[in-house]
């Protein structure tokens, strides 16, 4: 799942670890929790970001979520980040901020516009459909 703003996500991008993009976690794992085809218990995946992400929500402790693989993660952002190590922030900061734009510069991917792609889009919950938070 792209973050909103991000990826073939529509909305607004507001920051990495923000409030908006742990609410659209928590009403994407309500969302697949709900699905007819879903026991109710949900795991997640995640390498550096998506690894923060799934960190972030297992410490808000949503009910389906049972458990959490993550790689190249932490859960000290001061300590042990991409961005600080020790408290320091590191030179690659400016390369990482320069990527960030970059990808978010870029039109959303030939692969959002195939029928397939669209038509799923369409048979999503509201939620999804929208990109969580357009305001």
């Amino acid at each position: 799942m792209d973050i909103a703003g991000t990826g073939d996500n529509y909305g607004q991008f507001d920051d990495e670890y923000s409030e908006q993009e742990l609410t659209d976690g928590e009403a994407v794992l309500n969302w697949i929790s709900s699905q007819d085809r879903c026991d109710g218990s949900i795991g997640m995946i995640g390498i550096s970001w998506g690894g923060f992400n799934a960190l972030q929500l297992a410490f808000r402790r949503p009910s389906s979520l049972k458990a959490i693989v993550t790689v190249a993660s932490t859960t000290d952002c001061y300590a042990d980040d991409i961005h600080y190590m020790g408290g320091c922030l590191l030179s690659d900061d400016s390369n990482w901020g320069a990527t960030m734009l970059a990808f978010s510069s870029c039109k959303q991917s030939a692969v959002a516009q195939l029928p397939i792609r669209r038509e799923t889009r369409s048979r999503a919950s509201p939620i999804l459909r929208s990109g969580f938070a357009a305001s």
